[in-house]
């Protein structure tokens, strides 16, 4: 074999071994990460103590977490979580209310709130398992021409909690509160007594402004 042969298989086998690691290597490097299931939809609950009295309010939140970014978004179904149809026997739902939603790059926060009670005499001394909930959903990707694809119907599952139950309440109790729940409804009144508070000062500032161009 010549010389200049010997070079052409050289380099024959450089490059192929070359293009043979660029595909090796691309099909090592993760795609763009994509919208799943599993991170699509997110739920925790909260309870405002950890045990209590036959008929004895107490406070739940229920608080989920939704992808939006520009490769989808997780679109629930709430109906189950609205306070007049939720089902969390044996506890009884009272009263309950949704909190106005907090967005974010990428993701959208909604927040419900109850107030359960317990009654009967079958559960002194036991722990009473507050139901698991199950919230449907669809992943929704952007088609062509401003159309969304939906996709296949998926259910998320918020695992249950258990309570424990001590005994009636006392007569003397006439409310008993346990910790409170930091809720989104909260955080957006304290914001609301915040502007009025600014709006109030400076409108004590204008005035006092007032008065001294007066006296002047």
């Amino acid at each position: 074999m010549t010389r200049r042969a010997r070079f052409a298989t050289v380099l024959v086998v450089v490059l192929a071994g070359g293009w043979h690691g660029a595909l090796v290597r691309a099909a090592a490097q993760p795609s763009e990460p994509a919208l799943e299931a599993v991170s699509a939809l997110r739920c925790w609950r909260r309870v405002d103590r950890g045990a209590v009295r036959i008929g004895e309010q107490f406070g739940m939140t229920v608080t989920c977490r939704v992808v939006e970014s520009g490769s989808g978004r997780a679109v629930p179904d709430t109906v189950g979580l609205e306070p007049e149809s939720i089902d969390l026997l044996p506890f009884e739902v009272l009263a309950g209310e949704r909190f106005a939603d907090v967005t974010g790059p990428g993701h959208r926060f909604f927040q419900y709130h109850y107030v359960l009670r317990l009654t009967g005499e079958d559960y002194f001394g036991r722990d009473v398992l507050i139901p698991p909930l199950e919230l449907n959903y669809r992943i929704e990707r952007p088609a062509e021409a401003g159309t969304v694809l939906p996709g296949r119907e998926l259910t998320y599952v918020l695992p249950g909690e258990p309570i424990r139950v001590l005994s009636l309440v006392p007569e003397t109790a006439a409310d008993i509160r346990g910790i409170p729940l930091e809720t989104l409804g909260a955080a957006e009144a304290r914001l609301a007594r915040a502007d009025v508070l600014l709006l109030a000062a400076a409108g004590l500032g204008l005035v006092a402004a007032g008065v001294l161009v007066v006296g002047l």
